[in-house]
């Protein structure tokens, strides 16, 4: 598998994609700064799509990525909800991972190229390239295998408990063993 492409897009306006559900109780916000001139005085409007900094954003556009890759004929992992996969016609397999609206997307070469294609045609999305750290992890290929890594984590790991300094783990410290 380290010799697989491993490509990342982010999606474009991600929680302005997502649908209010049929019997949701309505969103009304005041009239934004700057636009009260274009509507009467006390009027306030009722949203017909998700915006920033609503709660019901993600979810919403976790919903329309379920359907986009049900569209692309992506199974859903039962191991893992963000991760969904398909075996091509030339037995080969493509994986993608999604954390809201960055997705990783691998497999070979050509495979992930088509599927790239494929996501854009379904959602605005920016190429950001070749997958060298995903979600906060740092990922190393060498001699034929993978690593995952959160260098960030592990390193406020050793300054919060001085792990350079101590012999047992911080757990068996706060066990007094």
């Amino acid at each position: 598998m380290a010799g697989w492409a491993s490509k990342i897009i982010d999606v474009k306006g991600a929680f302005l994609r997502g649908e209010f559900e049929d019997g949701a109780e309505p969103v009304y916000l005041k009239v934004p700064e700057g636009f009260e001139g274009y509507y009467p005085r006390n009027v306030v409007l009722m949203l017909l799509k998700t915006i920033y900094g609503l709660c019901e954003a993600t979810m919403a556009f976790w919903k329309e990525m379920l359907k986009a890759f049900k569209a692309m004929k992506f199974a859903r992992s039962t191991a893992d909800p963000c991760m969904y996969y398909k075996w091509t016609a030339a037995g080969f397999l493509i994986v993608w991972l999604s954390w809201i609206d960055d997705c990783a997307c691998f497999g070979m070469n050509d495979d992930v190229e088509e599927s790239r294609k494929e996501m854009n045609q379904l959602f605005e999305c920016d190429d950001i390239g070749d997958m060298e750290e995903y979600v906060g992890c740092k990922i190393d290929k060498d001699k034929g295998s993978i690593k995952f890594t959160q260098p960030v984590m592990l390193q406020s790991f050793k300054d919060e408990f001085d792990l350079e300094n101590q012999r047992e783990t911080p757990y068996a410290t706060y066990l007094g063993t």
